[in-house]
């Protein structure tokens, strides 16, 4: 893991917090706080943080010098970690329609 993906990983930690707040309050009030455009841009980031992560080396374990850089051996890793994880924020949940009475 590079600068790159720890700049990244600070980004995307932003990008989490700001999409839970809106999420939290689109729950509560019933109404976006972003139309669709802007909306999707969080989903962007997050299938791109998806992507990355597949391609992402990993080290078999912590004493072991080398990275392992193969594709099908990355994207195994990641599939057996965090990949539900990072799956979960791709669901377009403001496509549900609700009942905006309260």
């Amino acid at each position: 893991m590079g600068t790159f993906y720890k700049y990244w990983y600070i980004f995307l930690t932003i990008i989490r917090i700001t999409s839970a707040y809106n999420y939290c309050f689109y729950a509560a009030y019933r109404r976006p706080t972003y139309d669709l455009i802007s909306g999707n841009i969080y989903e962007l980031f997050f299938l791109l943080d998806f992507v990355i992560n597949l391609f992402l080396d990993f080290k078999p374990n912590p004493a072991s010098p080398k990275s392992i850089k193969v594709f099908t051996k990355t994207s195994v890793h990641y599939m057996k970690g965090t990949f539900i994880y990072d799956l979960i924020p791709l669901i377009p949940l403001q496509l549900l329609k609700l009942d905006n009475r309260a």
